[in-house]
């Protein structure tokens, strides 16, 4: 684990000096460039992206969120859509799909701090609850290339509801303009990507960021 956390912090001392924002928006178009491990080897590549034009769903705008693949060999796939997500203040909300009877989630809030709850969306989580009851463990600020940025390590237990399996631990550290950089799982809009128990097959790990400013 002690690898992990040394490339974690050579990473994030390159970030641009330009993502001042809690998270960047469309107009920064930002790229997450990660790696998915997977059991059965060849780690391929991952590419994240926001495309640079807003959309209008449900009476508000959404910037819309893409990835696609580069497997070992070479070969990679045509792009395809997360999901979609909107900044209000501090906060980052999230939904998967266009269709105004789904729910939207909070994905992010930097402005809590150490001791507050909150419920985040991780749809499909399991078979039984989509949003899990976080405590904020800690927070700190540091400065990174003239940028201050915020980090909130958060905890929560998702219960088994089958009775059959212990309590699910689910484990978060959150990076101002970054997204989602813990343990578990390193990918900005991990409320829409296969997380902990839900069939996952792998994880993702931020190789680095890029924006529009560098």
């Amino acid at each position: 684990m002690k690898h992990i956390y040394i490339l974690l912090i050579a990473f994030i001392h390159y970030l641009p000096i330009a993502a001042q924002t809690v998270f960047p928006s469309a107009a920064d178009q930002p790229v997450w460039h990660l790696t998915e491990g997977n059991p059965f080897g060849n780690p391929g590549q991952l590419a994240v992206f926001v495309l640079p034009d807003e959309v209008s769903l449900c009476g508000k705008t959404w910037g819309v969120a893409q990835h696609s693949y580069t497997l070992a060999n070479g070969q990679s796939s045509a792009p395809s859509t997360i999901g979609y997500y909107r900044q209000v203040d501090q906060r980052i909300f999230f939904r998967q799909t266009s269709d105004c009877n789904d729910r939207e989630y909070l994905m992010y809030d930097f402005s809590l701090e150490t001791g507050d709850s909150v419920w985040v969306g991780i749809p499909g989580l399991n078979f039984y609850t989509d949003s899990v009851l976080v405590r904020v463990l800690n927070t700190s600020t540091f400065c990174s290339n003239g940028v201050e940025r915020k980090t909130l390590w958060l905890a929560g237990y998702v219960p088994d509801l089958s009775g059959f399996f212990p309590p699910i631990e689910v484990s978060l550290q959150w990076l101002e303009g970054i997204g989602e950089i813990g343990i578990f799982s390193q990918h900005p809009f991990y409320s829409g990507t296969c997380f902990l128990d839900n069939n996952c097959e792998g994880g993702y790990r931020i190789k680095c960021m890029q924006t529009l400013f560098g």
